[in-house]
């Protein structure tokens, strides 16, 4: 593969002139709603962005490597964008396990369990306070 990456970028620089910036719109949000909307050159934006950011050279840090993704002019202002940082591993085996979130259910059941906790909590606090106040 290394020897078509100078053609992969020709490839992605065509593309990149073909389908301009103007227009071109997206919104990614990681709470309930749709996840992503947008306009159809956001979408190819999108792709053209990531595919230059995958064949960008990968400069040796201190760090973890990950890809140069420049998608900020095409993010809506109440996008919430998953891609802060994309790192490149080698071994997909070593992929962190994905966050989960609680959904609105989950979140709810959390709040009633925590309000019980602290009901109880208080109980024994007054129970407590009256035998020592006696």
């Amino acid at each position: 593969m290394e020897g078509s990456l100078p053609e992969l970028r020709d490839l992605v620089d065509q593309l990149d002139r073909l389908v301009p910036k103007e227009g071109a719109r997206l919104r990614l949000r990681a709470d309930g709603e749709t996840a992503a909307a947008g306009t159809q050159r956001g979408y190819l934006r999108f792709g053209i962005e990531i595919l230059r950011a995958a064949l960008a050279p990968v400069e040796a840090a201190d760090h973890r490597p990950h890809l140069p993704l420049a998608i900020d002019y095409l993010m809506t202002a109440d996008s919430v964008t998953p891609f802060e940082v994309c790192e490149i591993v080698d071994d997909p085996d070593r992929l962190p396990a994905p966050e989960r979130k609680l959904g609105a259910l989950g979140q709810l059941i959390a709040a009633m369990i925590a309000v019980i906790v602290l009901g109880i909590i208080g109980l024994g606090v007054a129970a407590v306070l009256s035998r020592i106040m006696r």
